[in-house]
């Protein structure tokens, strides 16, 4: 297993057509996470550009980079950076649910070994702090309540980092040390 950092910059589009600019992680999922965000927190992705770096330059196509990713939009869009020393593992469903992912314990063991001092994973495999959707993203990492269509609805739980495998690497662990990086 090895470490990664998702990095994430999101700027108000200058044109009708808002993009994304990914050549590590596939632009489709990255606007899949951003539109779960804006459906399932309200937080508008419809009007920003958003350009996504893989810190190293590996290529990530695992599902398990979800949550990391959903947590690096969202200190990107909120200008919030999200705390050191976190990891996240988890999959993200359209309903904005954190699912499990394959070698949940192993990854956890390997990002504690690696001196991540809190893991975030699905509540259904055994992550130090569980998350259960994307709701609970801002309160567990931002210390935040999350803005939901104007209203605040309490937030529960997210982290830094994630776990991932890379298309010509073996099983990385994702991690977002500072600014606007998950």
């Amino acid at each position: 297993m090895f470490l990664v950092e998702i990095q994430a910059l999101t700027v108000p589009s200058k044109s009708s057509m808002t993009r994304v600019y990914s050549d590590r992680i596939d632009a489709a999922r990255v606007s899949r996470v951003a539109a779960v965000l804006e459906k399932r927190i309200g937080l508008r992705f419809s009007d920003q550009d958003i350009y996504i770096n893989v810190a190293g330059g590996v290529r990530l196509s695992e599902s398990a980079i979800d949550l990391a990713l959903a947590a690096a939009l969202y200190s990107a869009r909120t200008d919030m950076p999200s705390p050191a020393g976190t990891a996240l593992i988890g999959e993200l469903s359209l309903a904005g649910e954190i699912r499990p992912v394959n070698r949940l314990k192993p990854r956890v063991r390997a990002a504690t070994g690696l001196g991540f001092s809190r893991v975030y994973a699905p509540e259904a495999n055994d992550g130090a702090v569980c998350v259960r959707d994307v709701r609970d993203l801002a309160g567990l990492l931002f210390g935040k309540e999350a803005k939901v269509d104007g209203a605040f609805r309490a937030g529960g739980s997210a982290a830094r980092g994630a776990d991932a495998d890379a298309d010509d690497a073996p099983d990385p662990i994702s991690r977002k040390d500072s600014g606007h990086e998950a």
